[in-house]
């Protein structure tokens, strides 16, 4: 049974209407305050702006930075030019490994080819036929013929010599040449007994029975002997030619209109074995010399680096660090597909991992340029610096220490919040 309190009415009919109906002052001003706020929200939407980024890690160097130079096979030092803390100008040769010719009349010879600015230089060349060039010797003796074949026919309408001078000279040549031949044989046998005593010698230095210095004056027999034998070959070479050409003329009566037409083809021929030897020479550098391609302070990587050393393929030998300080650079790999927002310009901005953020704050740049060709799978972007110098936000300017890395922000974009809600400017 319900008791006599369940029947008492709590609110009265006043007051839930009292309740339900709010104050004025609160609808007047309530709707003003919500259209405030909604104009106060897109005012904040449209002038604050949300940067769209991306991130990279960065190397930052200077705009010169050291030099590194690995061994190109394993081989053995030949000569060192330049010790450890040397000061080197650009071009000098620092190192020189193993090779069958003779460094300085390479570099003799290369010195004659870049004096070379146009074909007709070629005929200035001061040409020498005793360089023992290794390696490189086939090169420079198709060179000497081609050269000696364009003199020939230069020279053939106005030659006088008589055909008993000429096969007088052929005779005095072909008993030059059995004497050279005589002499290259037994030089080659010597050679043979020097390698073959080099060879035993070599397996007994991997065994450990005998030690590089114990090796090397067997090694340097060896080479002195590859050398006179590169050295007779030469001039059984140039003789031969000389006989060649002499042949030639005492069987030659063509005509004037002729020879200039053998002048010309004979010219051809020579440019283009000149342009095979210039390129020979500088890939014979590449792999039997270490050269400076700047000027600065030559540092070993190993401090027992020395002549007649062996040294393991692709192993650090030197380091050259510039003769003066230059500007900095930071280099970052991006993958194709995130590399095409990229473009010349945008802002970049640096946390340094020596320097913590918190403490220094950052360093802004801007993208100077990217590679159109990906390497590694990678596209390569370059960041420079206002006044090619590290400002960090907090700490001021910082001087870069060798390379330092860091991540890096791309600002790629900057969009208002407005256009993120509501996808403006999108795809």
């Amino acid at each position: 049974m319900r008791s006599e309190a369940d029947h008492i009415e709590l609110r009265s009919e006043e007051v839930q209407e009292i309740l339900g109906t709010p104050p004025g002052w609160l609808a007047r001003w309530g709707t003003l305050a919500a259209l405030i706020g909604v104009v106060a929200l897109g005012w904040l939407g449209f002038w604050l702006e949300m940067p769209q980024t991306l991130e990279a890690d960065v190397k930052i160097t200077s705009k010169d930075p050291p030099r590194r130079f690995y061994a190109p096979s394993t081989t053995v030092l030949n000569d060192i030019i330049f010790g450890n803390e040397s000061k080197v100008d650009s071009g000098a040769t620092i190192l020189h490994f193993n090779s069958k010719a003779r460094l300085a009349h390479v570099l003799s010879l290369e010195t004659e080819l870049l004096q070379v600015g146009n074909d007709q230089q070629i005929l200035s060349l001061n040409i020498q036929r005793d360089l023992i060039l290794g390696e490189l010797q086939e090169d420079y003796y198709d060179f000497l013929e081609k050269w000696d074949q364009y003199h020939f026919v230069s020279n053939r309408s106005t030659d006088n010599s008589g055909r008993s001078e000429v096969a007088s000279r052929i005779r005095d040549l072909e008993s030059e040449i059995r004497e050279l031949r005589s002499r290259l044989e037994s030089l080659q046998n010597q050679l043979a007994e020097a390698q073959a005593r080099y060879d035993k010698e070599l397996t007994l230095l991997n065994r450990g029975v005998l030690t590089r210095e114990e090796l090397n004056p067997t090694r340097i027999e060896r080479d002195s002997y590859e050398r006179q034998v590169q050295d007779v070959q030469s001039s059984i070479r140039s003789k031969s030619n000389q006989i060649s050409m002499l042949r030639d003329r005492s069987r030659s009566n063509s005509g004037r209109a002729k020879a200039l037409e053998d002048q010309s083809a004979a010219f051809g021929l020579l440019k283009d074995s000149f342009a095979r030897l210039r390129n020979r020479v500088s890939e014979w550098k590449r792999e039997y010399t270490v050269e400076s391609p700047i000027s600065g302070t030559v540092l070993f990587a190993k401090d027992n680096l020395a002549k007649g050393q062996f040294v393991q393929r692709d192993s650090l030998l030197l380091v050259i660090v510039p003769g003066k300080a230059s500007g900095t650079v930071a280099k970052m790999e991006i993958v194709p597909e995130e590399a095409g927002q990229i473009v010349r310009g945008q802002k970049v901005q640096i946390k340094l991992y020596d320097y913590p953020f918190p403490d220094y704050g950052a360093v802004w740049g801007q993208v100077e340029g990217k590679g159109k060709l990906p390497s590694g799978g990678k596209i390569p972007v370059e960041v420079r610096f206002p006044g090619d110098s590290l400002v960090t936000t907090k700490a001021g300017l910082i001087q870069p220490e060798g390379e330092m890395r860091g991540k890096a922000t791309i600002i790629l974009s900057r969009r208002r919040l407005i256009q993120r809600i509501f996808g403006i400017g999108e795809g």
